[in-house]
This record gives structure tokens, C-alpha cells and sequence, in this order.
């Protein structure tokens, strides 16, 4: 008998049984663990993403809140800004009112009378003039001569 190429003998049925051994062997100890590893893995990484995925949910609540915020804090800013405007033009317009009521003169009148010389000094000038026991235009020519002795 001549041995062919395609001849079923006992060493291809042994290979064979030993290749569907290795095959169970591998497919229970090392692929069906790499399988369960890759699916615990890929529940860590969906896990990770669903919470990066709120974090920026959250991150974009936020930074709307804060520009709302914000924009209500400018918005109050502005209404206190002009209300400050608003009362100082009233207090204005009340001192005006008040020094004319009470002197008959217009407030421009009341400031040239305070620049004047002869009028009441405060202040510092009241407290050289008691020192020094010179007068206010005493004091300021001394002031103004550029070789004359401070004033103590």
C-alpha cells in the first residue's frame, strides 16, 4: 500500500484532537478572561465618558448662571450709578435752591464771596493765624515770596 498525501491515519487524528484540546483550553483560560477584562474596560470607559459628560452639563450650567449673575450685577451697578446721578442732581439743584432762599444770592455769587480775601478762613489758615498771630493776606504774601521763612 502506498501512503497518499490525503491519507487518514492515526497521527492526523491524534493532531487533530490535540489542536481542539489546545483550542478549549485557550478559548477557557485565556480568551474567555481577556474577554471579560475588555468588557469590564469598556464598562470603566462608558462609566468615565456618561461622567465626563455631566461634568460638562454642569460646567455649562454654571457658566450660564454666572454670566446671568453677572449680567444682573451690572444691570444693578448701572441702576445704583444713575440713582447716585439722579440724587446728586437733586441735592444740587437743593443747594441752589437753599443758598438762594437764604442769602438771595445765586450759588456762583456764594462761591466768587468765599475766594474772596476778606472772607472767613478755615482750616489750616485758622491755625497758623493762631500761631503766628498774622493775618490771612500777611499769610499769603509769606506764602508767596519765594526767600520768606516757613511758616511754621
Amino acid at each position: 500500500m502506498t501512503a497518499s498525501f490525503m491519507s487518514i491515519n492515526a497521527t492526523l487524528v491524534v493532531e487533530v484532537l490535540v489542536f481542539i484540546a489546545v483550542l478549549v483550553v485557550l478559548a477557557r483560560f485565556v480568551i474567555r478572561p481577556l474577554q471579560n477584562a475588555m468588557h469590564r474596560r469598556q464598562a470603566e470607559i462608558d462609566a468615565a465618558l456618561a461622567k465626563a459628560q455631566r461634568v460638562e452639563d454642569l460646567l455649562a450650567q454654571a457658566e450660564a448662571d454666572y454670566a446671568a449673575t453677572l449680567a444682573g450685577a451690572r444691570q444693578e451697578a448701572a441702576e445704583i450709578i444713575e440713582s447716585g446721578r439722579r440724587m446728586g442732581k437733586y441735592l444740587e439743584e437743593e443747594r441752589r435752591t437753599g443758598a438762594r432762599l437764604r442769602t438771595g444770592l445765586t450759588p456762583e455769587e456764594l462761591d466768587a464771596r468765599a475766594c474772596h480775601p476778606s472772607a472767613p478762613r478755615v482750616g489750616r489758615y485758622v491755625e497758623q493765624e493762631r500761631r503766628t498771630g498774622l493775618t490771612p493776606q500777611e499769610l499769603d504774601a509769606r506764602a508767596r515770596h519765594p526767600s520768606a521763612p516757613r511758616v511754621a
